[in-house]
């Protein structure tokens, strides 16, 4: 059964910021990305899916005094394939699904970064990461 908010916090030992804008709750403890993904996972949430600029500026003013780099839910599928952690289809409008806009293509997961407003990847970095209900569009 999913866990509201408060419930989620209080089970929580380490340093986390919910914020009801669009669900999102930034989690203050280092985790590569697999480990982050289980952890939104457990909770019943996910790792933040992100569509748009608007989105992205407000993932990264989460942390703005904090941190530089979150992971977020988008990871490599396979040649030319990247996907979002979150998987329930009606989350997504057509096309979202599958996101594509990265020039190297490596096997690695995604994190967004306040350099130049870059995307990046490195699985091997220990980063704060983002969780996300999917109970409401991202779509502003």
């Amino acid at each position: 059964a999913d866990m509201n908010a408060m419930e989620w916090m209080q089970t929580l030992l380490f340093s986390v910021r919910c914020f009801s804008y669009r669900q999102h709750c930034l989690i203050e403890t280092p985790k590569s990305w697999f480990d982050a993904q289980s952890y939104c996972r457990e909770r019943g949430h996910d790792l933040a899916t992100i569509d748009d600029m608007g989105a992205m500026k407000s993932l990264l003013a989460l942390n703005a005094d904090r941190a530089d780099e979150l992971w977020i839910g988008l990871h490599y599928g396979g040649p030319e394939e990247w996907h979002w952690s979150l998987a329930d289809e009606e989350f997504y409008q057509k096309g979202e699904r599958d996101y594509r806009n990265f020039g190297r293509m490596d096997n690695t997961s995604r994190y967004v970064s306040h350099e130049f407003g870059m995307w990046k990847a490195n699985n091997n970095a220990r980063l704060w990461f983002v969780c996300y209900d999917g109970k409401e569009s991202i779509h502003s």
